[in-house]
C-alpha cells in the first residue's frame, strides 16, 4: 500500500525498515502510531485515531482533556491558548489517540505514542513522575479523572 502521508520521519522510519528487510530481516511496522504536527502558532499534534474513528471502532472511548490555561507552565510563559485531548478505551485504559494544540505540542506529543506503540495504559502512564512545572506534565494533569475514579481498580465496561 502506498504511503500518502510526507512526514520526514516517516519517510526515514520506511527506509530503515525496507533497509533492515533488504539485509535478511524480517521488520514490519506500524503506520497507525506515526506521530504529526503542523508548525503554527499555536502548534498541534496528534498520533492515533480521532475522536470519531476511535467511537466508530469499538465505542468504548473515554476522552481525557486539559486546558493550557490551567497548566502552570503555561501561565509562566504567558502562553495559555490550547489543551491536550487524550482517547483512551474505556475498558481497557489503553491509548487510542491524542491531539495535542499549544506551545511545543509537537515536541510533548511522542509520550503518548510511545504509550500507544507499547500499549501502556493510563494506569502505566500515571505512574511516570511529570516534572513541574512543564508543558508536559499536562499528560498527568489531564488523566486526574481518572486516577481520581480509582486508577487502580478494573476500569469501567
Amino acid at each position: 500500500m502506498a504511503e500518502k502521508r510526507q512526514y520526514a520521519h516517516l519517510a526515514e522510519r520506511m527506509g530503515v525498515v525496507a533497509a533492515e528487510n533488504a539485509t535478511g530481516r524480517e521488520l514490519r511496522d506500524d503506520r497507525s502510531v506515526v506521530p504529526m504536527g503542523v508548525y503554527t502558532h499555536p502548534e498541534v499534534a496528534w498520533v492515533g485515531l480521532t475522536e470519531q474513528q476511535a467511537r466508530e471502532r469499538s465505542g468504548r472511548v473515554r476522552v481525557l482533556r486539559r486546558a493550557y490555561r490551567n497548566s502552570t507552565a503555561a501561565l509562566a510563559c504567558g502562553r495559555t491558548e490550547g489543551q491536550l485531548k487524550i482517547l483512551a478505551d474505556s475498558r481497557t485504559a489503553e491509548v487510542r489517540g491524542a491531539l495535542w494544540i499549544g506551545p511545543h505540542a509537537t515536541d510533548m506529543i511522542h509520550e503518548l505514542a510511545l504509550a500507544m506503540r507499547q500499549g501502556i495504559s493510563l494506569e502505566r502512564i500515571c505512574e511516570v513522575i511529570h516534572a513541574h512545572p512543564t508543558f508536559q506534565e499536562a499528560v498527568h494533569e489531564a488523566l486526574e479523572p481518572w486516577i481520581t475514579r480509582g486508577a487502580r481498580r478494573r476500569p469501567e465496561p
